[in-house]
């Protein structure tokens, strides 16, 4: 019995492997070609002939997938390698972030406040009399000068950054020049100094300013058209201003008097404020205000000389002159404006308006004092004493100017 299942067992073992060798031994001579590869298609022999009868599996895998599909990935593009940027088939390194800044420069027309003085300080009689000459208000000229813009961003985004804005005037003197018959009036009047013809009988007086702001920038608000930046730093002002008085009067004989009130006022502190920009088609309005607290000290020099060897002049005598400082809380708001047009992708020309407040300075206007006790001779005197007397400096004005965007 065992020998016949050993039979039938080897009879099947040996059946299997005829079939095998039968199947192996008749090679598939159909040619069988690839399409798609244009004029370099080859014939692959020995392909299955059920390829052709794969139906629908067959046309699913001929089909191209997505190329997001995860059968397909997209390949990245043969740029360069991360690592060396070299040329390869690897991705590439970043485009390097490119800083982004401005500089700009305005031609600057300011309007400076009028310095106050006693009313009737010069008539063409004695006072109460006659036609005031100086007295009252002081008018001066505008001033002119230049501003400088820069700033940059420090990150891609162009969140943060820093600007530093420097204003600076040239000092321009307005002038009074009195005729006589007139008269310098002190004490109310009730001291009068006759003017000679001599001459030149002159009221002058010039002021000059200039301020820096090195701010930081933090974006507050990042629209399609609209940004608005808060801006903080320190702050840095200076207002000097000189009023003098140059004239002749026989009564304390006949060489000139000159009188002189000089002021200088610095000012450190801190500023905070907001900056906002807003992009209408090719024009660009800004607007920036902030306000600034700080310490301010004042300086006043008081200078009187004479060529009759006087111990007095009208306004100045050893009982103020010198060199006085003083110290002040002090703030100084601020609004800039400006419409900008975008000439080219880098240029833009502008136009804008400027007004500044620096609250306790002092002006030589407020130091002079029309009382002179006694009013000549010898002894020391007792007026006029400095008053050191603050006022509020109000200046604002125009600029022009263009400025570069890299």
């Amino acid at each position: 019995m065992r020998k016949k299942l050993f039979g039938i067992m080897a009879a099947l073992l040996a059946g299997a492997g005829t079939a095998c060798a039968q199947y192996g031994a008749v090679p598939d001579t159909t040619p069988q070609v690839f399409p798609g590869t244009g004029p370099i298609d080859q014939q692959y022999l020995g392909a299955s002939p059920l390829a052709t009868d794969m139906g629908q599996y067959m046309q699913a895998q001929n089909q191209t997938p997505p190329a997001s599909s995860p059968q397909n990935p997209a390949l990245p593009s043969a740029t360069a390698n991360p690592s060396t940027c070299a040329p390869s088939s690897q991705l590439c390194c970043p485009e390097p972030w490119k800083i982004k800044g401005w500089i700009g420069a305005d031609f600057q027309m300011w309007f400076p406040p009028a310095m106050n003085l006693a009313p009737n300080l010069v008539t063409s009689l004695p006072a109460g009399a006659g036609t005031q000459l100086v007295g009252t208000s002081f008018p001066l000229p505008i001033i002119l000068g230049f501003r400088i813009d820069t700033g940059m961003f420090t990150n891609p985004e162009e969140s943060r950054g820093f600007q530093s804005i420097t204003n600076s005037f040239f000092a321009n003197t307005g002038v009074i020049t009195v005729t006589p018959p007139a008269f310098v009036n002190t004490n109310g009047g009730a001291t009068t100094l006759p003017l000679t013809a001599a001459g030149p009988n002159t009221f002058s007086a010039n002021t000059s300013f200039t301020d820096t702001d090195a701010n930081s920038i933090l974006r507050l608000i990042n629209g399609p058209n609209t940004k608005v930046y808060a801006i903080y730093g320190p702050k840095f002002a200076t207002v000097e201003e000189d009023m003098t008085f140059t004239y002749n009067s026989f009564l304390l004989g006949p060489g000139a008097i000159l009188e002189e009130f000089h002021t200088r006022n610095y000012f450190i502190g801190g500023q905070a404020g907001i900056w906002v920009k807003e992009n209408i088609g090719p024009f660009v309005a800004d607007l920036q205000a902030a306000c600034a607290i700080g310490y301010s000290y004042a300086n006043l020099i008081v200078l009187g000389s004479n060529t009759d060897a006087s111990n007095t002049q009208v306004f100045t005598n050893d009982r103020n002159i010198g060199y006085f400082g003083t110290n002040y809380f002090s703030l100084i708001p601020e609004v800039n404006g400006n419409l900008a047009y975008q000439v080219t992708e880098h240029i833009q020309v502008r136009i804008g308006y400027s007004f500044l407040a620096y609250l306790n300075v002092q002006r030589p206007s407020d130091q002079l004092v029309a009382s002179l006790l006694p009013p000549a001779g010898a002894g020391a005197h007792t007026a006029p004493a400095p008053p050191f007397t603050s006022t509020t400096y109000v200046i604002h004005g125009l600029n022009v100017g263009a400025s570069w965007h890299y």
